[in-house]
């Protein structure tokens, strides 16, 4: 792996796969698992996307900025984290 954030991420408790994506298109650009991330980079970005659109709603651009950090879905026994940094969205599931 040559990401080390992302390879730091696979070294925590209880992970199951991670992935990184680009923050402006959205494509894969490291996995894990590449073909479980390829199932779920789609539509994981969109959720980041459109959870990014709806903060920005909430605060008119003449207030302070709010830049979203993080989103985390849980369901059922899993938990799938994605965060944004400058570049990339580092996703995360974990048991």
């Amino acid at each position: 792996m040559t990401d080390e954030k992302l390879a730091s991420l696979a070294s925590l408790p209880n992970h199951v796969h991670s992935f990184s994506l680009d923050v402006k298109q959205g494509t894969l650009i490291e996995a894990t698992r590449p073909t479980q991330a390829q199932a779920q980079a789609q539509p994981l970005y969109t959720i980041v996307k459109d959870v990014g659109t709806l903060l920005a709603r909430q605060w008119p651009a003449e207030e302070t900025p709010v830049k979203m950090r993080s989103v985390t879905v849980a369901f059922g026994d899993r938990t799938i984290s994605a965060t944004v940094s400058e570049d990339k969205v580092y996703v995360m599931e974990r048991d």
